[in-house]
This record gives structure tokens, C-alpha cells and sequence, in this order.
């Protein structure tokens, strides 16, 4: 199975440890899921816009072989995270009165 590798950036100190998730969709579900909830920022202590999930390459689980990009892969901001999540809260409050 290839896996994405991964890693969040924070603006304040660089990126962190490498991690790899299924795929980069998950990775961003994941990432989005941590920082629109209040987890980041309540639980960690994160400022959620100084935050940026990216993709460095892929890891094949069955025969240990590492392809790495040039340069890593912006897959979501932080902030635009936050902004989708404000703005969903807004459209779910004007839809429901």
C-alpha cells in the first residue's frame, strides 16, 4: 500500500515530525477536522492560522521504497480551514431560521 507523508508546518518554529496518513485526502480531512474544531487551539495551545498541513512524498508499506517531492506539497492552510468552517457555521445558521 503507498501512503502519503506528511508534516505541519508552523509558521513560529517550522515543520513538525513527518507522519503519513492513507492518502492526502485524508491527511487534509484529518488536519481540517483537528484545527476547525477547537482542538489545536484550546488543547495544544496552536493558533490555528499559523498552521499548514503538507505533503512531502509517498511511502510504499510493501516494499519500503520512499518517493519524495522536489519540494513539499501545500495540501491546506490553517486559516482558510478556520474561514471554511466560519463560513459553514454562517450558511447552516441562515439556512435553518
Amino acid at each position: 500500500m503507498v501512503v502519503s507523508i506528511c508534516s505541519i508546518h508552523d509558521k513560529l518554529v517550522g515543520y513538525g515530525k513527518l507522519f503519513t496518513e492513507l492518502n492526502d485526502a485524508v491527511a487534509i480531512r484529518s488536519f481540517s477536522e483537528a484545527v476547525s474544531d477547537g482542538y489545536v487551539s484550546a488543547e495544544l495551545g496552536y493558533t490555528p492560522s499559523d498552521l499548514s498541513l503538507y505533503s512531502f512524498g509517498s511511502f510504499d508499506t510493501d516494499t519500503g521504497k520512499i518517493d519524495l517531492l522536489p519540494t513539499p506539497l501545500l495540501l491546506v492552510d490553517g486559516a482558510n480551514v478556520v474561514l471554511s468552517a466560519q463560513l459553514q457555521q454562517v450558511k447552516g445558521g441562515v439556512d435553518n431560521e
